[in-house]
């Protein structure tokens, strides 16, 4: 074999001899990660520290993670954290793995709030502390306003200048409040319970801009249940526009600024006097054309001719009535029992002449029919001279067949009957 072959342990002793030799390696690396595989241990702390793209091993050797606990009592290490950790590269020659030696570790403070903050916002939110059906109305003419927020901060001279400029009718009430550090969420949920209990119109609370941990007072818990308990209309103005807090989901409405907040807490006096006098003139011109249609309406009404006349109301009326008399009259009873006697008489009468013209007809008829039956009787006839046979019985004889020798027969004639025997028949 030609070819020289490593072995394992030599490969992996020269790409340690590489990672000393690098500078960017054997000096101090400056990392950043989220913890992964997190067990705390006894002595030496082994875990990842990971991306979006990639894994490293971390060791935080016994020594290095004494002292950070040291320095660190209360802080719970957990997956998912975001640390910035200092460091150096070290390979394991036996295994051919590299791990990062750790020598210093700081927490990302800001991801771990916004981490909290994540959670807070969503058990608050499954709870329906966000509900719209919750929000409460802010009143449009407000007596007193409460505002609970620091005493020496620019938030309160902000509500105060644009409260005495747009309506200085109200009254502001502050109630002096740590706005942040230890203690502040408390100090700021036992005041909005104060001013609650005193009875305003609307409440509201804030403070100035700063960072994520600055205006943390007012992601806690406690601040956002004594805004949903309270029964005053509560108007969150806590930092910069950009910033979103718990109380500002939590309160009623939410403003950019302690400005906006004063606005939107109270009406512009100038622009509620315009108004007024803008309704006062569109009255007075409703009322000038009421009264002219009035006037008007009047004038026709005394040009009517019934009304320059009354008397002809009367007149009318009076035709009216006997209209209605005369109507009356028709068709009261004794009136329909005559009609119906008169209809009575001339159907009577209609009936008479109708019976006697149809007797007439009747006797004409028989007379005619009489005539023509004298003009076709046998006794017409016979009176001529003709005469016929009966036998015995009285039974027809219309031919010599019909009768027998010396049988009795009867000739009958107009004016009598005579008997006879037959002697002969010639046929």
């Amino acid at each position: 074999m030609a070819q020289k072959y490593l072995s394992v342990s030599q490969l992996n002793k020269y790409v340690k001899y590489k990672f000393d030799q690098d500078p960017n390696l054997n000096a101090k690396v400056f990392l950043t990660g989220e913890i992964s595989g997190f067990r705390e241990r006894e002595r030496h702390q082994y875990f990842s520290l990971k991306d979006g793209e990639s894994s490293i091993n971390a060791n935080f050797f016994q020594g290095k993670w004494a002292a950070f606990r040291r320095a660190n009592p209360s802080l719970k290490i957990e997956d998912g954290l975001k640390v910035f950790v200092t460091g150096t590269l070290s390979v394991y020659i036996p295994s051919g793995s590299y791990s990062f030696i750790i020598d210093t570790l700081e927490v990302d403070s800001v991801g771990v709030l916004y981490a909290q903050f994540e959670k807070m916002k969503a058990r608050l939110y499954d709870e329906g502390l966000f509900n719209s059906e919750y929000k409460k109305p802010i009143k449009k003419y407000p007596e007193k306003i409460g505002v609970v927020t620091s005493r020496d901060g620019a938030v309160i001279h902000d509500i105060i200048t644009t409260v005495k400029r747009r309506y200085p009718l109200v009254q502001v009430y502050l109630y002096p409040t740590q706005v942040q550090g230890e203690g502040s969420a408390a100090d700021i949920a036992a005041n909005i319970a104060r001013a609650d209990a005193d009875g305003y119109d609307t409440l509201i609370i804030g403070r100035g801009g700063g960072s994520l941990e600055d205006l943390w007072s007012f992601n806690e818990e406690v601040v956002a249940r004594a805004i949903f308990a309270a029964k005053t209309p509560v108007i969150s103005s806590v930092g910069h526009e950009t910033d979103t807090t718990i109380a500002d989901l939590v309160a009623d409405v939410r403003a950019a600024t302690p400005t906006a907040a004063a606005e939107i807490a109270t009406p512009n006096l100038q622009e509620e006097l315009q108004n007024v006098a803008n309704q006062k003139y569109s009255m007075m011109v409703y009322l000038n054309k009421l009264i002219e249609n009035k006037n008007n309406k009047l004038n026709l009404l005394l040009e009517n001719p019934i009304l320059k006349n009354p008397n002809k109301i009367y007149e009318n009326k009076i035709l009216q009535f006997n209209n209605i008399v005369a109507r009356l009259e028709n068709n009261s009873p004794k009136n329909r029992v005559e009609n119906y006697r008169e209809k009575y008489d001339n159907l009577k009468r209609e009936l008479n002449k109708n019976i006697i013209n149809l007797i007439n007809n009747k006797n004409n008829q028989f007379i005619l029919k009489r005539d023509a039956l004298e003009l076709s009787s046998p006794l017409k006839i016979m009176g001529r001279g003709f005469a016929y046979t009966t036998d015995a019985d009285g039974k027809l004889v219309k031919s010599v067949k019909d009768v027998k020798i010396n049988e009795k027969i009867k000739v009958n004639y107009a004016d009598g009957e005579l008997l006879a025997v037959v002697e002969e028949i010639n046929e």
